[in-house]
């Protein structure tokens, strides 16, 4: 298989630049895809017990054999948005024509994450709603009728958002959250509302699906399994 993946990697690989691996548009996204399957959960070792890594094998199983193709993209690299920027650049609305327009994408890793910010995270499985400790006062209270966050209930659910439904915050937040659900097979996903700090389980879950870092004992980080794919790639054929 590795053998397979080197081949095809060396046709999408552009030598012009040897010290780094430059992806053809075609490949770019294959090796995050790659590191985002290693990462599952039931291919992680986490757990001492084994009837419990029987059970989340067959739980991840059920789960992705119900995923259509875009699903299990997304479920292995999953989409990250920012909503706190969602008023100013004018993101999450239908045009004239219908088209929605996604907020603005944010990569899939910790240091992309501000205190200041409000992110959205889809895995296909679940949505994660992410709330940093410094968020914006304004928008806690049109979302939740209260801030700072420290006054936000420690469990939150989707009862508790949009507690001004007139407010523009939360009809955006509104569209991109049925956005996301109407193109699951399910047309559903659960909602995870997580306050930064909180160290719930959610919160865990949502920085293990920041694929692009490396985590001790789940899987590298994105920039050295890159390099070490470029290794790969990049030795002299017998």
């Amino acid at each position: 298989a590795q053998k397979i993946i080197n081949e095809n990697l060396r046709k999408g690989i552009s030598f012009n630049s040897p010290s780094a691996l430059d992806l053809s548009s075609a490949l770019e996204s294959f090796p995050l895809s790659i590191l985002g399957m290693l990462k599952l959960d039931f291919l992680v070792n986490t757990s001492n017990s084994l009837t419990v890594q029987q059970d989340m094998l067959s739980v991840e199983r059920v789960q992705l054999n119900s995923l259509s193709v875009d699903e299990t993209l997304a479920h292995l690299v999953p989409y990250l948005f920012e909503v706190h920027t969602m008023e100013e650049l004018d993101l999450s609305v239908y045009t004239e024509e219908n088209q929605y327009l996604f907020p603005q994408a944010v990569n899939l890793s910790a240091a992309f994450i501000l205190e200041e910010g409000i992110y959205l995270l889809d895995d296909s499985t679940y949505l994660y709603l992410y709330i940093g400790s410094k968020a914006n006062s304004t928008l806690l209270k049109a979302l939740f009728g209260t801030q700072p966050i420290n006054n936000l209930k420690k469990q939150l659910t989707e009862d508790n958002l949009y507690s001004d439904s007139k407010h523009s915050i939360c009809t955006r937040l509104y569209n991109l959250i049925n956005e996301l659900r109407a193109r699951k097979n399910t047309k559903y996903s659960y909602l995870h509302i997580i306050r930064q700090g909180g160290n719930s389980e959610a919160e865990m879950n949502f920085f293990t699906r920041l694929i692009e870092d490396g985590i001790d004992g789940v899987g590298p980080s994105y920039v050295d399994f890159s390099m070490q794919i470029a290794s790969e790639v990049y030795k002299p054929r017998p």
